[in-house]
C-alpha cells in the first residue's frame, strides 16, 4: 500500500505540472492570436504530385506563391481575416514530395510550329 501511495503521489504531481505547462502554452498562443501574430511550430506537407509550368514569358506558376507579402500590420482590435495576421515563421517544416513535373510552354510551342 505504501508503494502504491508513493507512485500515485508522483503521478498526481506530474499531472499538475503538465496541466500548468499546458495552461501557460495555451495562454501564450491565445495572446499571440489576439495580437494578430501567426506562428507555426510544426507544418507537414505530403504532396503526391507538383506541376510547375513555365509560360512563354518565362514566368512559372509558383510566382504568385512567392510574390505575396504577409508583412502588413493587423487591423486594430486583432486580426479578423487570415490576411490580417502577421506571419512570424515556421519552426519545423516536413515536406514529402512524390513526383515533380516541369513543363516549359515555350519549348512546346516552338516544337509544335
Amino acid at each position: 500500500m505504501k508503494w502504491f501511495l508513493k507512485w500515485f503521489f508522483r503521478l498526481v504531481i506530474l499531472l499538475v505540472v503538465l496541466a500548468v505547462a499546458l495552461a501557460l502554452a495555451l495562454d501564450s498562443i491565445v495572446r499571440a492570436l489576439a495580437e494578430g501574430k501567426l506562428h507555426v511550430t510544426l507544418m507537414r506537407f505530403n504532396l503526391a504530385e507538383v506541376d510547375v509550368v513555365r509560360n512563354e514569358a518565362g514566368q512559372t506558376n509558383t510566382v504568385n506563391l512567392t510574390a505575396r507579402s504577409f508583412s502588413k500590420p493587423p487591423a486594430r482590435g486583432g486580426a479578423k481575416r487570415l490576411s490580417d495576421f502577421v506571419f512570424t515563421g515556421i519552426d519545423v517544416l516536413n515536406l514529402s514530395l512524390g513526383k515533380l513535373q516541369y513543363v516549359d510552354l515555350k519549348i512546346r510551342s516552338t516544337a509544335a510550329n
